[in-house]
């Protein structure tokens, strides 16, 4: 199948979850300030931030339309680059069933966002940190999808992801591979969406259906284009910066073409024989092997991140909604 082929009509989202503003209201009444240390979130008696502006994380979703493309890699890398360079970055392993972040960072956690949900766990016992510097929130096996939890388990999560976000300068959502809704509330809900893909026309073919999802659910609710920024692709796997632009203007000439959408290329990482022999070790390639092509590919992408969105500062409160209440906004989930 190729791009061409993928220009067909999507259903439109039914009625918005009206939960959404009951949400904005418990997170709103909840404004404690919390800070990381250690393994987890604790509450923080800091100053009262500058008028206008709050404390909160620039959120990036990692999506891909297939898995097996090295989203997770990237995104665990992705994290520890940017505590690296002094921010407080944070990692939400947003495949609740199947993540494994965890174990790309050769951790065994004792608790996980399973036992979070269940209430078996507080969010501070559950919030590790990895290698690197950085907060993980780990997934857990058999854990129900973000669209299959019950309303109060699914507001609870939310809830958690704010306190996260308010702790943070920078937070990353490894959002599952395909396009079911739960990766599409997490993509509606972010201020950044890095889309990655590799040169595989099969990888191409499913990045491009799920940039489609994304802009008919997003054209239907917000009646609006898409924002300069919001829409970044990241071309994994690839021998040079050459081929990342050739990669990268295929897609993009397809999204032009049929969706009126212009993603811009965020960058790239080299193919590296060193990332496999690390993902065995169950270290990231990052610290394991900071001087290769891949590690200096996702510290270029860090720091053109950093600049592009100033991710070292806060935010104005003006386009900060919350989190969780964008997430809800955007779902079209049945109330349980």
């Amino acid at each position: 199948m190729t791009l061409d082929t993928l220009a067909t009509n999507l259903p439109r989202p039914g009625p918005l979850d009206d939960q959404a503003s009951r949400l904005r209201e418990l997170v709103d009444q909840s404004g404690m300030a919390f800070k990381t240390s250690g393994r987890a979130l604790v509450p923080a008696r800091e100053p009262a931030p500058h008028p206008g502006l709050q404390r909160e994380a620039h959120v990036i979703a990692v999506a891909s339309g297939k898995g097996g493309v090295g989203k997770t890699n990237i995104s665990v890398n992705l994290a520890i680059a940017f505590a690296q360079q002094g921010c407080r970055a944070a990692l939400v392993d947003g495949d609740l069933g199947l993540g494994n972040a965890d174990v790309l960072c050769g951790l065994a956690p004792s608790a996980h966002c399973g036992h979070l949900l269940e209430g078996q766990r507080s969010l501070q016992e559950t919030l590790i940190t990895a290698p690197g510097g950085f907060t993980l929130l780990p997934s857990g096996s058999g854990v129900d999808r973000l669209a299959d939890l019950p309303a109060p388990r699914r507001d609870a999560l939310l809830r958690h992801l704010e306190a996260i976000g308010r702790a943070h300068d920078v937070m990353l959502i490894d959002c599952g591979a395909g396009i079911g809704s739960g990766v599409l509330a997490f993509l509606q809900a972010a201020d950044t969406i890095l889309v990655v893909t590799t040169p595989e026309p099969t990888s191409l073919a499913d990045a491009y259906a799920l940039i489609k999802c994304f802009a008919r659910r997003h054209g239907a609710v917000d009646r609006g284009s898409i924002p300069p920024d919001r829409l970044l692709i990241v071309v994994n796997q690839v021998s040079d910066a050459d081929e990342a632009a050739r990669v990268f203007a295929r897609i993009a000439a397809v999204c032009r073409r049929f969706l009126a959408v212009e993603p811009l290329l965020a960058g790239h990482v080299c193919t590296d024989s060193a990332v496999s022999v690390c993902v065995r070790a169950r270290r990231p390639f990052l610290l394991e092997r900071p001087n290769t092509r891949a590690s200096k590919c996702v510290r270029n992408l860090s720091v053109d991140l950093m600049d592009r969105f100033a991710l070292d500062r806060c935010a104005p409160e003006r386009i900060r909604t919350g989190l969780a209440a964008r997430i809800l906004r955007f779902m079209h989930l049945n109330t349980a």
